[in-house]
């Protein structure tokens, strides 16, 4: 059974001497170079640890204390993670006669946890490596992600992820704002053009873009929002029809002068 196991297990008195080893802590220390075996003595490290944090270790868990502790390795040349379980052994009496130690290769998992946070830094340089206010939320309205320019638009508020995205709204505009968190959750992606009055003959318009998120399965499983201030383009918008307003009211102006002076130039003809 111990030797099926896929964790390196062994087993020490208080003199330090091997009481059970498996198939998997031999291997263990085979790979540098080690070769443990029952009734010897514990004086090789642990890979990825030393001697002296062993030996405090090894009163540790003598002392009656059960903890875990992680260890990296290099194997020629590749990075082995190790999580160490150490747990005393007592007697009928309740007296510890030795220890347990339980070694779980978790090499995969702690490179899939670097992995994920290599493409999390990754993920919050691109958001914050843009203009836009960026935010994520799952269908319970619960912030999953969001960039700097989403925080500075919303300083007035403590927020942190994982908060309701309603903390961050005032509250008399949660009804319109849920209205359309509403319709990106339903599966619709659309964009919406937000005028806000600011005060002081202050006008700010902000393009808004919903997008549902799917999973794999194509369900719904939170939504994205981007916002773009657009406020000049549409003040300058506002401008060019304003321009063009006023020289087609020219244009028709001139139109009327010039058929009343072709008018008056008739009349003339006419009377000669």
């Amino acid at each position: 059974l111990l030797d099926n196991a896929s964790d390196a297990i062994m087993a020490f008195n208080h003199n330090l001497k091997i009481t059970v080893i498996n198939k998997a802590m031999r291997n263990l220390y085979e790979s540098i170079g080690v070769y443990l075996d029952l009734g010897r003595t514990v004086e090789e490290a642990f890979p990825g640890r030393t001697f002296e944090q062993m030996k405090k270790e090894f009163a540790q868990v003598l002392g009656g204390e059960r903890f875990t502790t992680y260890a990296d390795v290099v194997i020629r040349g590749v990075t082995y993670y190790y999580e160490i379980l150490y747990n005393p052994i007592y007697n009928e009496r309740q007296r510890v006669i030795g220890a347990s130690v339980f070694i779980a290769d978790i090499t995969q998992q702690r490179s899939t946890e670097l992995e994920l946070k290599i493409k999390e830094a990754n993920l919050k340089s691109l958001i914050n490596n843009t203009e836009d206010s960026i935010m994520a939320m799952d269908k319970k309205y619960h912030l999953l992600v969001f960039n700097d320019v989403f925080r500075k638009r919303r300083k007035e508020y403590n927020f942190k992820e994982g908060d309701n995205i309603f903390t961050t709204i005032p509250e008399h505009l949660h009804e319109e704002w849920r209205k359309y968190y509403d319709r990106a959750l339903s599966g619709e992606r659309f964009e919406k053009v937000i005028k806000r009055d600011l005060g002081n003959k202050k006008i700010q318009y902000r393009e808004h873009s919903f997008n549902p998120i799917f999973n794999d399965a194509g369900e719904v499983i939170g939504v994205s929002v981007f916002a773009k201030d657009i406020t000049e383009a549409k003040l300058a918008e506002a401008e060019n029809q304003r321009i063009m307003a006023t020289l087609f009211e020219k244009q028709k102006q001139d139109k009327r002068r010039i058929e009343e002076l072709e008018k008056e130039v008739k009349q003339l003809l006419a009377e000669k």
